[in-house]
């Protein structure tokens, strides 16, 4: 067990570090690479904040539990944070090592997504809303309520600036480089937020290990990652929100506000970063409103109130398949609460571009591939490229020399994986190898828009 554990908790969170730096250096976000530089000296030292978050809700929540009667007295829980890994289709997992001891690892990418999106509700706001406790705060105000949801601007900035999060998480994963300008009344409501969210996803974990929930197959030497159905994860849900019930003081609303963003977080990051993701869970909308059920009609009301801003900005920001309108893009530079700090127009041209990218039909991406290859003397790669959005992902894949390992894990219907690892694949393709770095990256783009349209076909998913 300790060899496992220091592999997953030290070695591979510095890796993922180091590897994140890497590609913040070649996106010039030097504003990230300096955060990077600071996590990874405190990672070196044992002292990741993270990290250190992480244990403190843990033992919070086991705390809870044995306030419920659960106790953890019989088995070892620890817990940890895997970074941005890329070779990962998990978000948030538990790994049952033979000693019978527990580890819990929860990306990154996960924690991020939950603390984006506290902080477009926060962005959701108005001055005069802060003032008003515990739900008046939460909601719309009569003005915006009136209007359709796409035709208010904040809507509009708050489903750009996800989409900017998320792509960026699908083709680098990094976070995206833009922050939210808060008050500080809204970041102590955001950091307490982030807290319970998380609180949340670790008591899910802990929720399946005490109610004895089986193992699944083995995963990697000395551990054996757990699947579990949908009753499972309903029951799962239901220890975690008894467990928050007892950890937050006004236990009706905001525990069950912590975990709406953690189970919207999951959804998105799902749909932003994943390709045929494990889906072992029930249906978002379902587990929401099994979080409502216990509350009575006014407090219904005041987190639906809550929700509507989130739910409509993951809506029109999660499908990757449909961009979003330029004026949204120039709404969310107009808005003076998100930090423009090492950004100007180009840098949406750019982020708009790579989101139009998902949305070109294959007869338009014939067209701009060939001018390419007349005009700047860039691979041919239309047969390809044509095979793949025919459906034919392992010859289209295999005409460019890809790895036959990564057509065989796009056959594979039991394996997930993320857009990113599949994009890094595509570019490493022999055919690729001379490309213009930005022509490389848009063909790969295109394959894995086409791959994960194909695929989610397939699966009968909603588009």
């Amino acid at each position: 067990m300790a060899k496992a554990r220091q592999r997953i908790l030290a070695t591979d969170r510095v890796r993922q570090l180091r590897e994140t730096r890497r590609k913040a250096e070649e996106l010039g976000a030097h504003s990230l690479v300096r955060e990077v530089d600071e996590l990874l000296r405190l990672a070196v030292k044992g002292e990741d904040p993270l990290a250190l978050a992480l244990e403190h809700i843990l033992q919070a929540v086991l705390d809870a539990a044995a306030e419920t009667a659960r106790c953890a007295d019989a088995v070892s829980i620890e817990v940890g944070t895997l970074g941005y890994d890329v070779n990962s289709a998990l978000l948030a997992r538990t790994l049952p090592f033979d000693d019978g001891s527990r580890l819990i690892v929860v990306s990154d990418a996960l924690w991020s997504m939950c603390d984006m999106l506290a902080r477009i509700w926060a962005l959701n706001l108005s001055p005069r809303q802060s003032r008003v406790a515990p739900f008046g705060y939460l909601g719309l105000t009569a003005e915006r309520r009136a209007r359709e949801p796409w035709q208010d601007p904040t809507i509009q900035s708050s489903v750009a600036l996800l989409r900017w999060h998320g792509l960026h998480q699908r083709y680098h994963s990094v976070p995206a480089k833009l922050r939210v300008l808060l008050e500080e009344r809204y970041r102590r409501l955001v950091d307490r937020f982030n807290l319970v969210s998380g609180a949340f996803i670790v008591a899910h974990e802990v929720g399946h290990i005490l109610l004895g929930h089986p193992l699944g197959p083995s995963d990697v030497a000395g551990t054996r990652s757990i699947r579990f159905g949908p009753e499972m994860e309903h029951e799962a849900d239901d220890f975690a929100m008894a467990v928050l019930d007892r950890m937050v003081p006004d236990t009706m609303q905001a525990s069950r506000i912590g975990a709406l963003i953690a189970l919207l977080a999951l959804e998105s990051e799902e749909s932003f970063s994943f390709i045929r993701p494990q889906k072992t869970h029930p249906p978002v909308t379902e587990r929401i409103e099994r979080t409502l059920a216990r509350m009575g009609g006014f407090q219904r009301s005041g987190l639906a109130a809550f929700a509507r801003p989130l739910v409509r900005a993951c809506e029109g920001a999660s499908d990757v398949r449909r961009p979003i309108p330029d004026e949204w893009w120039g709404g969310l530079m107009a808005n003076t609460r998100v930090s423009k700090q090492g950004h100007d127009p180009s840098h949406f041209k750019i982020i708009s571009f790579k989101d139009d990218l998902a949305g070109a039909d294959p007869d338009r991406w014939m067209e701009l591939i060939g001018d390419s290859v007349t005009e700047k003397g860039q691979p041919d790669v239309r047969q390809g490229l044509r095979a793949i959005f025919a459906g034919h992902m392992h010859s289209g894949l295999a005409q460019w020399g890809v790895s036959p390992a990564v057509a065989e894990a796009v056959d594979d219907p039991e394996r997930a994986f993320t857009a990113y690892w599949l994009l890094m694949r595509i570019q490493e393709a022999t055919v690729l190898a001379s490309a213009e770095k930005t022509y490389r990256f848009a063909v790969s783009a295109a394959a894995v828009n086409a791959i994960d349209l194909h695929i989610r076909q397939e699966r009968q998913e909603p588009q």
